[in-house]
Parts: structure tokens; C-alpha cells; sequence
């Protein structure tokens, strides 16, 4: 089995894991469905982290684990040609992604840029 592969299978597993704790509750029932909306592999994994629909060291295992197998399918997407930012932190809450530039003279950017 190749590495995307034993990936993938890892990674249904968890979401399995995840559908079969769901309650009928529609806070986790709207957690599915955004996971089965987020539009890549790294966005679906990181709603499952950040849900309660499996214990987080579980969870956090397993995402280590398939950046290890498959870090082009499960890492954030790189930055599109020409919005190039020099090393930003990325931070995702829920379905936002929250990137912090530094501050840079060269561009006359005096303080730390926050986009949402």
C-alpha cells in the first residue's frame, strides 16, 4: 500500500469514528455536514479536530500520522501566485482561517496584518 492510500484509509476511519460518536443533537449533526462540505482533505481533518465528535488525542495522532504519510493531501494550501506573504502564522477557527503577517518596513506595513 502506498503512502496516499494507508492515508486515506486512516483518514475514513476517522471520520467513521467520528459519525459513529455523533449524537442526533444538531450541533454535531452540523458538524458532519460541514466536514462533509469543507472542500479539501486538510479542512475536513481540521473540523474533525476541533469538534468533540472524538477524543483530541485521537484525533491529533492520527492528523500527525497523515502528515507524515501524505503531506501534500493533508497540509494547507499554499498560498496562490501573487499573494505571496513571507512566512504568516495560520490559524483556523471552526470554517475561518485567521492569517497573521508580520509587520515588514519593506512593504510599509507598520504593524502585524491580520486577515480573516
Amino acid at each position: 500500500m502506498n503512502p496516499h492510500d494507508a492515508a486515506s484509509s486512516l483518514f475514513e476511519a476517522l471520520l467513521a469514528e467520528a459519525q459513529h460518536w455523533a449524537c442526533n443533537e444538531a450541533e454535531d449533526q452540523e458538524v458532519l455536514e460541514a466536514i462533509d462540505r469543507a472542500p479539501t482533505p486538510f479542512d475536513k481533518l481540521a473540523l474533525i479536530r476541533n469538534s468533540s465528535l472524538v477524543p483530541s488525542g485521537l484525533s491529533s495522532a492520527v492528523a500527525d500520522a497523515l502528515l507524515a504519510l501524505d503531506p501534500t493531501t493533508y497540509s494547507p494550501a499554499p498560498t496562490p501566485a501573487g499573494l505571496f506573504t513571507p512566512d504568516p502564522e495560520l490559524h483556523r477557527i471552526r470554517e475561518a482561517s485567521i492569517t497573521v503577517v508580520d509587520a515588514s518596513p519593506e512593504d510599509n506595513t507598520p504593524s502585524d496584518v491580520y486577515e480573516i
